[in-house]
């Protein structure tokens, strides 16, 4: 079971980036981050306890755009990169290009 040639995991794996390390990445601080996560303005997060009081980190399939986060009015690092921080390549179909 699995062992078959073709057959596909069950659960594609995810990469997660640490809010730490989005932060710096992003220049936000982690109040802000904590706080886009609790609106749902940031998608992804991931929580140490059931309270949703500590953010672990974003599953980096997820990271907003420059982009996306200037559209909320945050003073965004000139060189955060999304895609400079994923764990994998996304392919082109995925990212809406054709």
């Amino acid at each position: 079971m699995g062992d078959e040639p073709g057959d596909e995991p069950l659960l594609h794996a995810r990469g997660v980036l640490l809010i730490e390390d989005f932060c710096r990445a992003s220049g936000l601080d982690q109040e802000t981050v904590q706080r886009l996560l609790r609106s749902g303005d940031l998608e992804g997060g991931l929580w140490r306890d059931e309270e949703r009081t500590r953010p672990f980190g974003i599953f980096d399939d997820q990271l907003p755009s420059r982009a996306a986060l200037m559209a909320l009015g945050l003073p965004v690092s000139d060189d955060y990169e999304p895609e400079a921080l994923r764990s994998f390549e996304m392919p082109d179909d995925d990212l809406g290009t054709e």
